[in-house]
């Protein structure tokens, strides 16, 4: 489920620790030391179900009906029934805690935006009811800002008190991506991770997102020191991290006898999106176009806030972006991969003898020779394991930008920004990459670029 447009500042507790006992700044994950790619088949008595109440089959039912109860049926009440009482929800804007201010933040999202609708474009699942269910939950959501005439600034949301909506602003509507990464047990949501382009909503609501992001960025520095401590612990974890480890879950996939050949597929394309957006990609415009074309397929299909939630076409497309990307002056960048997910689709590798290859899943030469190797290697499976697949990364970005540079990539206009000074970026997102064969042939991926905006202008400021 996705919360509110405007995540309130009350205190995350602990210095801004989970009540589960985890924190990103701790640098590990709730499932560190965990290896469920060993886990459960179906003979073991696993069940998807195992936690949920019996109205629920599985995570995907789950989180599509309490989202559904939740925002378009307007029941905000159900929170408290599917939330824990100390749940922390991670946005890089800034966080809340516990089931009772999302409910305030839901109530108040819905009366600014009482026609908004969350279109579940796909949800993605693994984990289990001990550690926890994992969902990645892609949303298109539709808005119409109704202006509320509201007296007290005590009962305003942060962006109205920030006087981020105006009165002209009534009656535009805006369509834009969310991500929400829910951990659950036992039929609650105990950890959340959301992201959403703001950036974008501002834009097509008419507000000034370079405006947006210098109020954001007064806000932290005002009224929220514990969410700059936070960016600063995320900003270190990533750095400090092995950039190339990430956590791996497998008990979504029922036949046990399946899954080493998905964790290959599953880190196959991890691995390689990781060098593309991490470090290896920063080096030159020139090693980003050759990764592109190692990972995308030719005519692949990229959305993100970046593009301005359009699509662009092809490695051509794709390979442009490395000059207008939040990171692509730096030469300190590293990306940390949170979370995976992978999805089977329906169909199957059987060779088919006598016929030459599907030239849309193996359109190059490489892709042949990738697909021999597989058979090769899980000779006794690979026929049967899906030929098309979908991967869920949740990761971070840090590094340090060229202020000037980085703000002109995402506004696009010059910034009042000496030169020599540097920022400290985090970014934290999420991605859903569509793949056949070993090649991504769609990428949608979500951040907040008007929270990414801020980081820049907070740390170029003249009494920074």
């Amino acid at each position: 489920m996705t919360t509110e447009i405007s995540i309130q500042s009350k205190k995350l507790p602990n210095g801004n620790k989970s009540s589960e006992g985890y924190s990103p700044s701790e640098g590990h994950s709730p499932s560190e030391g965990y290896s469920p790619s060993e886990g459960y088949s179906p003979s073991d008595g696993y069940s998807p179900s195992e936690g949920y109440s019996p109205q629920w089959r599985d995570t995907v039912d789950y989180i599509e009906d309490i989202t559904y109860r939740i925002w378009e049926q307007g029941n905000v009440e159900y929170v408290r029934d599917t939330y824990t009482p100390q749940c922390p929800v991670w946005v890089l804007g800034g966080g809340c805690v516990g089931a009772e201010q999302v409910v305030v933040n839901t109530t108040r999202t819905l009366d600014m935006f009482p026609d908004r609708t969350l279109f579940p474009t796909r949800v993605l699942w693994n984990g289990d009811n001990v550690r926890g269910y994992h969902s990645s939950h892609l949303i298109s959501t539709h808005m119409t800002y109704r202006d509320t005439d509201q007296s007290s600034d005590r009962d305003l949301d942060e962006e109205q008190r920030f006087d981020l909506f105006s009165r002209e602003c009534h009656g535009n509507q805006a369509r834009i991506r969310v991500i929400a990464h829910c951990m659950i047990r036992d039929g609650r949501i105990f950890e959340e991770w959301l992201v959403r382009d703001n950036g974008e909503l501002y834009r097509q609501l008419g507000i000034d997102t370079t405006m947006a992001a210098k109020k954001l960025a007064l806000k932290w520095k005002q009224d929220e020191p514990d969410h700059l401590e936070w960016l600063g612990s995320e900003f270190n974890r990533v750095m400090e991290k092995d950039e190339m480890g990430f956590e791996e879950d497998l008990q979504n996939i029922p036949n046990k006898f399946h899954r080493p050949a998905y964790r290959y597929l599953a880190h196959f394309i991890a691995e390689r999106y990781q060098k593309v957006w991490g470090f290896q990609r920063m080096s030159s415009g020139k090693s980003f176009d050759d990764l592109v074309r190692e990972i995308y397929h030719p005519h692949a299909r990229f959305e993100s806030p970046q593009t301005g939630n359009k699509d662009l076409v092809g490695w051509e497309g794709i390979g442009g972006l490395h000059d207008t990307f939040v990171f692509g002056s730096s030469d300190s960048v590293k990306m940390s991969l949170d979370w995976i997910i992978i999805e089977p689709g329906d169909d199957t590798r059987e060779k088919r003898s006598g016929r030459s290859p599907n030239a849309w899943r193996y359109p190059q030469p490489s892709d042949l020779k990738h697909k021999e190797m597989f058979h090769s290697n899980f000779n006794d499976t690979a026929a049967d394991v899906a030929e098309s697949f979908t991967v869920a990364v949740r990761w971070t970005l840090a590094g340090k930008v060229k202020a000037i540079d980085a703000g002109i990539s995402l506004t696009h206009d010059p910034l009042d920004i000496p030169s020599d000074r540097e920022a400290r970026v985090v970014v934290m997102g999420e991605s859903h990459l569509q793949c056949v064969g070993f090649r991504i042939i769609r990428d949608v991926t979500v951040y907040d670029s008007n929270a990414v905006l801020a980081q820049i202008l907070l740390h170029s400021s003249s009494d920074e």
